[in-house]
């Protein structure tokens, strides 16, 4: 006979209602150890690396905070175990187990004067017994402390130690659940029991467990030292002398500052190097806690790569021609390169105005200067490293050949012939229209260094926000904390208003700028979801929080999309670690410095240009006044203006009447940012590095062939400098 066996049942029999012993209910004790979450920051986690240099793409780290010490007393721990005490009602599926509620797939019943009550419930919580079942025979096994009893569905004899037992009534099956008289097993394993009619409760107290051994603590780890930037691996020995489960466990890493946690890799996963002493410590099933056990692990330094070798197949090559390099190196084996650095320069060129990256070919006569660098994963950097390689007079293919049919969007063209962009015509624009919006720009002061409001207007509509601040706060004025940026939204009208926020990006806070702005640009152009908030009448409410992370010397930019149902009061303030929504009313209004900053009626420009195809045309961006988008400062009451036009999306629509190969070429200082070939996407430009304040120098931005008409959007990147000019080159002049 096979029968699905969802819940055992036992029956209890209502005449022992008045036989009870009551046990008490267990209580489990914790030690009073303060455990740092897995969001502490990298030094509470023992995993900033070293001192080094700060890449463009490392984000400022945020600041230690302190971390209590563990407590010198350890709290009192039971250490006798009192019995399970079990509460149940007759046709509910509710029960306690020594005061937690828990669910039974099977109510008690009563059945011709008997109570019948779960079995797997009573074997699991009461007894912590072994249950086995076997549906061929109809038989139930209870195993406990070497006690054994069987019993078989609808038979009145049952098997205690091998003896036949009598029941006072047989095991029954009822919707797929098996039910036995508890009566049998109170008498058999020590379960005292009572009944109250008024509110049929069934309370089960199971025998008294006896005194509670410490558990032991122990672990090795899986090697005698490590190399930091290797996962430190530990595997727990601990046991229970009596048996029981362990099912807690606090870590510690012992140093100024006294680190515990459940998980040892949430503070202590790739350390500096060091002696460090960790502990264990452990919990038993009823809440008795090991002594902490503590022992030493080295962890050795990691070394920064070593380049053994780098050069070149050959020595020259020919103008455009494919040069393919070789480098060796030493490290870890088990660490990874995570990043080459290379740099090329010609000759004679200052360091500081190489170009950052590997130059797949080169395309005027001369000798150059290739440069590597590798960072490990740890975080460390090689010494540079160069070599020379030598091109030739002998022209396989021109730069702007090369670029438009070999290359990528975002490739650096060098044109070492020194062309100047400035000569090419200017293009006819057939349409030129702005996109209606309200701006709100806060760049200025750029450079904050004190508490207070650094921009304030409405929006009603569609809109977008603009922020780029740098924290320079000095060390006195960051006392009891680093300082927040932050954006709140207002409802000051007397009706809800809804706010929708798209493309929302703020990135940040790094120290390299030029990195952040490229960084943040991107990710606007990438485009997200939208966050959908509404404000009851005079609500205030954060749409961003930097929290403390702002660190001194660290910039944080934005941009996002804003529409409204009604006006919205806007506010971007710096303010300090503890400041709440309410303490802002009366906080000081920045007067601006020489950063733009104000209320703009422009989000847009389109350009409609189509091209000539004989000669190469140019566009120029963000030139001057004329361009620059006006509007008002909203807390001096002046007259603003966008100089570069920060913020504004520039449309440009383009239609080709042959192969054109389109560049970008700054104009002023240096330039990092992000262009979007509308439907095809979004590109680095420069793919890697910024360019320099050198007007010969170009980005492409690919090709548009004859026929086709397609869309960039462009973009001032935050902390790039305008003007910038677009040319745009025919087929016909790549060889030139």
């Amino acid at each position: 006979m096979k029968r699905k066996l969802n819940c055992l049942i036992v029956a209890v029999s209502l005449l022992l209602s008045n036989n009870v012993v009551w046990g008490a209910e267990t209580t489990i004790t914790v030690p009073q150890t303060i455990t740092a979450t897995e969001n502490t920051n990298e030094e509470n986690q023992l995993e900033v690396l070293t001192e080094q240099e700060i890449t463009p793409e490392q984000e400022a780290s945020p600041q230690p905070t302190e971390e209590p010490s563990l407590p010198s007393e350890e709290p009192e721990q039971p250490s006798y175990i009192k019995g399970d005490q079990i509460v149940l009602t007759l046709d509910k599926n509710t029960a306690t187990v020594n005061g937690n509620p828990y669910t039974l797939n099977t109510a008690p019943i009563a059945i011709e004067g008997r109570t019948y009550l779960p079995l797997r419930f009573i074997v699991d919580q009461v007894l912590q017994a072994e249950l086995k079942w076997e549906p061929e025979k109809g038989t139930i096994t209870v195993t406990k402390e070497g006690k054994e009893i069987v019993v078989t569905i609808g038979q009145t004899t049952a098997l205690v130690d091998g003896v036949a037992v009598n029941l006072d009534a047989p095991p029954i099956v009822k919707n797929g659940s098996t039910l036995l008289p508890l009566r049998f097993m109170s008498d058999h394993f020590n379960i005292s029991i009572t009944y109250d009619k008024a509110t049929k409760m069934i309370t089960l107290t199971g025998p008294d467990k006896g005194p509670n051994t410490k558990p032991i603590a122990g672990f090795t780890f899986s090697k005698p030292s490590y190399v930091a930037g290797q996962v430190v691996s530990a595997t727990s020995t601990s046991y229970d002398p009596d048996g029981h489960k362990l099912v807690d466990k606090l870590w510690s890493v012992v140093g100024e500052k006294t680190l515990t946690n459940k998980e040892l890799s949430n503070m202590f996963k790739t350390p500096r190097a060091g002696v460090y002493t960790i502990g264990l410590q452990v919990q038993d099933q009823y809440g008795l806690w090991s002594d902490w056990t503590y022992q030493e692990i080295t962890i050795l330094p990691n070394e920064a790569p070593v380049i053994t070798y780098l050069g070149t197949e050959k020595k020259e090559y020919a103008q455009g021609e494919d040069i393919s390099y070789q480098f060796f190196y030493n490290n870890e084996d088990w660490e990874a390169i995570t990043n080459q650095k290379w740099t090329y320069r010609k000759e004679g060129e200052p360091v500081s105005k190489a170009i950052l990256g590997k130059p797949d070919a080169l395309f005027t006569e001369g000798t150059y200067i290739i440069s590597l660098q590798l960072d490990d994963a740890y975080g460390n950097r090689s010494e540079l490293v160069e070599t020379s390689v030598h091109i030739t007079d002998e022209v396989v293919k021109k730069e702007l050949a090369f670029r438009f049919t070999e290359g990528h969007v975002g490739d650096i063209i060098d044109n070492y012939q020194g062309f100047n962009y400035r000569d090419y015509k200017d293009i006819e624009v057939l349409n030129k229209t702005t996109v209606p919006g309200t701006m709100l720009m806060s760049d200025s002061p750029e450079v904050v260094s004190r508490e207070g409001i650094l921009y304030r207007d409405s929006i009603k509509g569609a809109g977008r926000i603009l922020l780029h601040h740098i924290n320079n706060f000095s060390e006195m004025s960051t006392m009891g904390g680093n300082k927040r940026l932050v954006i709140v939204a207002e409802n000051k009208t007397a009706v809800p208003v809804t706010v929708n926020l798209s493309n929302k990006t703020i990135r940040g806070p790094v120290n390299d700028i030029l990195y952040l702005g490229q960084k943040m640009l991107n990710d606007y152009l990438t485009g997200s979801g939208t966050e959908t908030i509404t404000l009851a009448p005079g609500e205030k409410q954060y749409i961003y929080d930097s929290g403390t992370k702002w660190i001194k010397g660290s910039c944080i930019s934005g941009l996002m999309d804003v529409n409204t149902t009604g006006d919205v009061t806007f506010t971007i303030a710096s303010v300090s670690a503890g400041s709440t929504l309410s303490s802002m009313d009366g906080m000081e209004l920045f007067l601006k410095e020489v950063h733009p900053r104000g209320t703009f009626d422009t989000t847009g420009i389109n350009y409609s240009i189509v091209l000539d195809g004989s000669i190469p045309e140019k566009l120029l961006i963000g030139t001057g006044e004329e361009e620059w988008v006006k509007g008002y400062d909203a807390l001096s009451n002046e007259p603003a203006q966008n100089k570069g036009n920060f913020g504004v999306s520039y449309y440009i629509t383009i239609t080709a009447k042959e192969d054109t190969g389109i560049i970008l070429n700054p104009r002023a200082d240096m330039f990092r940012g992000a262009i979007e070939w509308q439907n095809m996407g979004v590109y680095n430009i420069p793919t890697v590095g910024n360019i320099y304040s050198n007007t010969a120098k170009a980005v492409s931005l690919g090709t548009i062939k004859a026929g086709e008409t397609k869309t960039i959007e462009y973009m001032l990147p935050n902390g790039s400098s305008a003007p910038v000019l677009l040319g745009f080159i025919p087929a016909s002049y790549w060889d030139n």
